[in-house]
């Protein structure tokens, strides 16, 4: 899946926008171990596709310059699944900007799906209440979805990364393990997303556990 849109400025001074600009900025995301078993207790655990809705995010350089995605998209879905075979390339666009190369900062702005949201994916969408997390698997070979609503900003600090000629592109490599929504990190057992009890601590979880890695790379854009 690639989404290719045109990166808007939200805040701070730029001297000169070039959109022709060959710098580029990517986003993928990977589950960890999706698709494989974890034995989990006296459970077995299979998680075959993670996926969130992201309302908004940005990355900030040095000069405290922010650009932002851009308003008329509603909302990015990041989704990873055992039919790909590694991350997946979620978000994909020119900076568009001279002299905004070095980045310090990238902030994700997590919350349900507006209803009025012009997105493929309808499994987001609830009768009663719209969702931003879904996990899908198998717990003991039956299947289990589950959906729910977290809704938090997060901001991910980092050594300044700098992008020192126009082939080069930003990439920030998003991850997440499953365990550390699903398995109890000092018993080894099953949170059982099943049991509307444990709601809260997976969700909570999941803002804690979402990982950033932000490198500047080489790659040919076809």
């Amino acid at each position: 899946m690639l989404t290719v849109m045109v990166m808007a400025l939200i805040s701070g001074c730029i001297e000169t926008s070039d959109p022709e600009n060959p710098g580029r900025f990517e986003i993928t995301f990977e589950v960890e171990d999706v698709g494989n078993e974890l034995i989990a207790g006296t459970d077995t655990l299979v998680v075959n596709e993670l996926k969130f809705s992201l309302e908004e995010f940005r990355i900030t350089d040095v000069d405290s310059v922010v650009l932002g995605s851009e308003g008329n998209v509603d909302t990015f879905i990041f989704f990873h699944n055992d039919e790909l075979p590694t991350e997946n390339l979620v978000f994909s666009t020119s900076i568009g900007f001279v002299d905004v190369d070095e980045f310090i900062g990238y902030d994700i702005f997590v919350e349900p799906v507006k209803s009025s949201d012009n997105i493929a994916d309808m499994d987001f969408f609830g009768e009663d209440e719209n969702y931003s997390l879904i996990i899908s698997g198998t717990i003991n070979g039956s299947e289990f979805e589950y959906k729910s609503f977290p809704e938090f900003d997060r901001m991910f600090s980092f050594q300044p990364v700098s992008l020192t000629t126009n082939s080069e592109t930003l990439l920030i490599e998003k991850t997440i393990d499953f365990r550390d929504l699903l398995v109890d990190p000092d018993t080894g057992e099953l949170i059982d997303p099943r049991n509307e009890e444990n709601r809260q601590r997976i969700d909570a979880s999941f803002e804690d556990a979402l990982r950033v890695s932000v490198s500047a790379i080489s790659r040919v854009v076809g």
